[in-house]
């Protein structure tokens, strides 16, 4: 027998299920915008904060390995790069060798992900933004291995005084997550960009 609560919990036009248990044409209707406005709600989310995070990469990539190629003591004063005397000069120049590639290859590949994410060109957009998210995790978690061995064996390393901050591990690790995270995301949303970029 039914209650004064079943209009609350069947209803009748305008509830989720009708007697039957079942969701009404017009209520799948209404349920299913209202899925889709949040799921596109999360994904505009998560595109801005891509978007704003791939062009703070490109910003902090270039003061501390672009600029590190030609002004080395400069990015040691921003803070970006390791003291010579914390370090030793072979390992700075293994810094500058890195600042080359990373202007060579992975500021470009940066600056085509956030062009092509911006303007919603499909392939810039799918393929250099997995290919920078890639290399976010494997510069990371190498960085992180380098500092983690070389603490380990102190004695072992010449030259080697250096100190590492835990902002450096909490930087390390914050990236490696990230770029997982964007592989997960481009994968998760790769129907709806193939489908609405240009």
């Amino acid at each position: 027998m039914k209650t004064e609560l079943d209009p609350l919990l069947y209803g009748t036009g305008s509830s989720i299920t009708n007697s039957a248990g079942l969701l009404s044409g017009n209520d799948h209707l209404s349920y299913y915008s209202s899925t889709n406005d949040h799921s596109n709600h999360i994904f505009q989310w998560c595109y801005w904060i891509v978007v704003f995070l791939q062009l703070f990469s490109i910003v902090v990539l270039f003061l501390g390995q672009t600029l590190a190629i030609f002004f080395y003591d400069l990015t040691v004063r921003l803070g970006f790069q390791e003291d010579v005397e914390d370090i030793g000069a072979s390992l700075v120049q293994v810094n500058r060798s890195f600042g080359i590639a990373d202007t060579v290859l992975y500021l470009p590949i940066l600056i085509s992900s956030l062009l092509g994410l911006v303007w919603k060109w499909r392939k810039p957009s799918l393929v250099c933004t997995a290919a920078s998210a890639g290399i976010h995790s494997y510069w990371s978690l190498t960085t992180l291995f380098i500092f983690l061995l070389e603490g380990r064996n102190i004695d072992l390393v010449t030259d080697w005084n250096y100190y590492v901050p835990i902002t450096t591990y909490i930087e390390c690790a914050v990236y490696f997550v990230y770029g997982i995270g964007v592989l997960t995301f481009l994968y998760v949303h790769m129907d709806r960009i193939l489908s609405e970029f240009q």
